[in-house]
């Protein structure tokens, strides 16, 4: 807000509030710079849905009776609703928060929608009470400098979390025992992050915790095996550091953190036929009949705890290399003895993941 943005005082807010929509927003469009003060107002029923707001907005320590509704609100300042009361059904759907939005410690008594509101900037929830349904669904939290924070908040009845997000929620130490829908939530790959990303922000990996362990309370197995890998990835950097992230990034590239079962199965495959090539063109005759034999052998060190791969190995060496390889060869052998151990193993980690073995 500007230094020298001038206050729109509680008395004459709510005598423009009271003139209806069309004057309120014809005032907006000529005061773009000034700020709104509707501090510890009570309202009965208000409806301000379609209002647009100029700059900064106070709501703070307001109380609202009946429905209240900001449907297809306009924000374009900052938006304090800290410690307000809503006695009744509180209705924000499509509501725009172009900067931050601040929900502290607020009382929500009837049900809460936000269905496809849109939240550009900080959004602050903390501490505040839920006590009937609440209703995120299509939402859009989209500032990735914060999380949006709903750090202790208590919900106390159905709570539905479908909605976006540019970067994973704080929803630490909340209360919610009749658990939250949290299958549909999505959160931007960017902050995610592939191949390898040091997150700089340390609290990331608890809040993927939280997300796994209410995926875990609501039997979503799904939504716990994909926020346990986000978690593993969230500690590279601080608490995962020097060779202890190794095996973190294998697990990830081979395994998608035991989620996978075609990403282990494919470069098993790959592995299988690039070492058969190997073999082939290191043995004492590339005729076509013994790439079939190359395959075999190569199959016979992928998977040599089966009965019939040390015979089969060694009837396929006998024809390629006449019972003398070179010693390299069986270097070879002992590297995709152990790709084809490890892969195996994670396509046995993402079968017992998938289907609960």
């Amino acid at each position: 807000m500007k230094k020298n943005a001038k206050t729109l005082s509680t008395e004459k807010a709510q005598s423009l509030f009271q003139r209806g929509k069309a004057a309120w927003n014809e005032w907006t469009a000529q005061h773009q710079d000034w700020s709104v003060d509707f501090r510890g107002v009570e309202f009965e029923n208000a409806d301000f849905s379609n209002f647009k707001f100029p700059g900064k907005t106070i709501f703070a320590a307001c109380r609202f009776k009946g429905r209240t509704n900001f449907k297809e609100a306009h924000f374009n300042g900052h938006a304090l609703f800290n410690r307000a009361w809503f006695e009744g059904k509180a209705e924000f759907d499509r509501a725009v928060f172009r900067k931050k939005a601040e929900f502290l410690g607020v009382s929500f008594v009837g049900d809460t929608l936000f269905k496809g509101a849109e939240f550009n900037e900080e959004a602050f929830f903390q501490t505040s009470e839920f006590e009937k349904v609440v209703y995120f669904s299509r939402a859009k939290f989209s500032c990735r400098s914060h999380a949006a924070n709903f750090h202790g908040c208590i919900f106390h009845r159905t709570f539905a979390l479908a909605c976006y997000f540019a970067r994973v929620p704080d929803l630490v130490s909340t209360h919610i025992p009749l658990g939250v829908d949290i299958s549909q939530i999505k959160i931007d790959e960017h902050s995610v992050g592939h191949f390898y990303k040091k997150y700089e922000d340390r609290s990331e990996s608890a809040r993927y915790r939280r997300l796994k362990d209410l995926a875990l309370e609501a039997k979503d197995i799904e939504s716990e095996q994909k926020f346990f890998g986000y978690e593993l990835r969230a500690k590279r950097g601080y608490k995962t550091t020097g060779w202890k992230l190794v095996p973190n990034l294998l697990y990830d590239w081979f395994g998608d953190f035991g989620r996978s079962i075609s990403r282990p199965t494919f470069i098993l495959i790959a592995v299988w036929l690039i070492w058969a090539v190997f073999y082939w063109l290191s043995a004492n005759s590339q005729l076509p009949g013994n790439f079939f034999t190359a395959l075999v052998f190569s199959a016979s060190q992928i998977v040599p705890f089966f009965g019939f791969a040390n015979k089969a190995g060694a009837e396929a060496i006998k024809a390629l290399y006449c019972n003398h390889p070179d010693n390299w060869v069986f270097v070879l052998a002992f590297v995709e003895n152990l790709f084809g151990f490890s892969l195996i193993f994670l396509v046995g980690v993402a079968l017992r993941n998938r289907f609960k073995i």
